[in-house]
């Protein structure tokens, strides 16, 4: 086992160490464009979500989710927070 990237535990979580350092993952970012492409397709249900998943390089759970987002309406959209009613006494 190659000792610069060995995997240890710190504080019980799995990490992973590069030249004694810990290395962080980074999380993937997709664009709007690609999300609502994948959640289109999903609709559309010509191809399963797991071969959608396959296909993009996604988790099943995220392409069901982005799928549930764009049909309930929520892909998108932001929504602005609400405010406190005014009431008067």
């Amino acid at each position: 086992m190659d000792p610069d990237s060995w995997t240890g535990s710190l504080s019980g979580k799995r990490v992973r160490f590069r030249d004694g350092e810990p290395v962080k993952k980074t999380r993937r970012n997709h664009a709007p464009a690609f999300k609502a492409k994948v959640a289109l397709e999903a609709a559309r249900e010509e191809a399963t979500i797991t071969e959608l998943s396959r296909k993009y390089g996604l988790h099943t759970n995220q392409t069901r989710a982005w799928k549930e987002q764009l049909l309930t309406g929520a892909v998108g959209r932001s929504v602005p927070p609400r405010s406190a009613p005014n009431r008067v006494r």
